[in-house]
């Protein structure tokens, strides 16, 4: 069923991500994003789905990858976090 599109994202800077996730989420911000895809896919699907936006997470989980592999390779203990 593609009624309904989950959509993560990342913001840089990091500190805006709330605001940008409110705004995408809100019925006008909602709209406005629905509208300029309807423009790019019109042609390739009968409906334009939902959308509900959510934050991506992946981008921070990997920074702490790459923060204990940087540990790693300069001989330091890493400090691995439990929620790794």
């Amino acid at each position: 069923d593609l009624n309904i599109a989950k959509v993560f994202i990342s913001t840089f800077p990091e500190d805006k991500l709330k605001e940008v996730l409110q705004f995408l989420n809100s019925p006008e911000g909602n709209k406005t994003v629905r509208r300029m895809l309807a423009q790019r896919i019109r042609n390739k699907v009968k409906r334009i789905p939902e959308l509900h936006f959510f934050e991506d997470e992946i981008s921070r989980e990997a920074e702490k990858i790459e923060d204990l592999l940087e540990d790693i390779k300069k001989g330091k203990k890493p400090n691995i976090p439990d929620d790794i």
